[in-house]
Order: C-alpha cells, then sequence, then structure tokens
C-alpha cells in the first residue's frame, strides 16, 4: 500500500520532498499542539513526563525549533509527532531524571560510565551518508560497555 511505498522510498532515501512554506510549517504546528492536547485528554496516555516539562518551561517545549524535530522525524504528520515527542520525553525523565527534561543534553551531562560506554565505540557515525544524505549511525554490540 501507500504506507509501504512511503516507508520503502524513505528508506532509500527518495521521498518527495515537502516545500516548507510558514503557512504550512505553522498549520502543521498548530495541528501537532491540538494533537498533543488530545493525548493528554486521553486518560490511558503516558504523558506526565510532557506535561511536567510544560509546567518548567513551556517556551522550550512550544518553541518552533522542538516541535520541527519531531514533524520533519515523522513527515508532518502531526498525531504521529505528538506521539513521538511524548515518548522522548518519557524516555528522556527516565535516562537523566527532571531537571534535565527542559534542557538540551550535553556530554558534561553524562555519568562516567556513560562517558566511559559512549567512548568505546560502540555506536560509530559512519564517514559516509546514505542516499538521503542522512548521518548514518553503526551500533556495534561486542563493544558495548556500560553498568
Amino acid at each position: 500500500g501507500v504506507e509501504r511505498d512511503e516507508a520503502l522510498n524513505d528508506l532509500h532515501g527518495v521521498t518527495d520532498t515537502i516545500v516548507e512554506t510558514s503557512d504550512f510549517v505553522e498549520q502543521q504546528c498548530q495541528r501537532l499542539q491540538d494533537e498533543l492536547s488530545l493525548l493528554v485528554s486521553r486518560p490511558r496516555q503516558r504523558t506526565l513526563a510532557y506535561q511536567e516539562a510544560l509546567r518548567q518551561d513551556a517556551a522550550y517545549i512550544g518553541s518552533r525549533e522542538f516541535q520541527l524535530l519531531f514533524l520533519r522525524a515523522d513527515r508532518w504528520k502531526p498525531r504521529e509527532a505528538a506521539a513521538r515527542l511524548v515518548a522522548f520525553l518519557e524516555t528522556k525523565k527516565e535516562l537523566f531524571g527532571s531537571t534535565l527534561l527542559t534542557k538540551k543534553i550535553t556530554l558534561a551531562d553524562f555519568s562516567k560510565d556513560d562517558q566511559k560506554s559512549l567512548e568505546s565505540g560502540f555506536f560509530q557515525l559512519l564517514p559516509v551518508r546514505d542516499a538521503g544524505g542522512r548521518a548514518i549511525l553503526c551500533g556495534i554490540p561486542m563493544l558495548r560497555q556500560y553498568k
């Protein structure tokens, strides 16, 4: 179907380019906000980290720069982007705690064990890019070191 074709095109770096006019971006950001509100209104959805982040720094969470990370990752599908944003914040809270929820994570935020694991070479950014110009991150399980 259509989703399969989109996935294959995306995998091979031949997806259609989406023109990001200011009106389009504004409309999609508003739709993302609507989807986030819907998620919060559903009691079974895990949105506690998102709600906490809003209380901490609504400007950071609602910034165009932050929202575009998720909209672009999901090819401008606001429902999927909202789910990704909420899941990202849940994972970020789990890994780094509440104090860094609305901050960009830097190497200084990593523990010594985290830094050692990162320096082990378990994940490597390859020196080439795929057909779509995207960076390629490679994981090598036998190099993994962590506590």
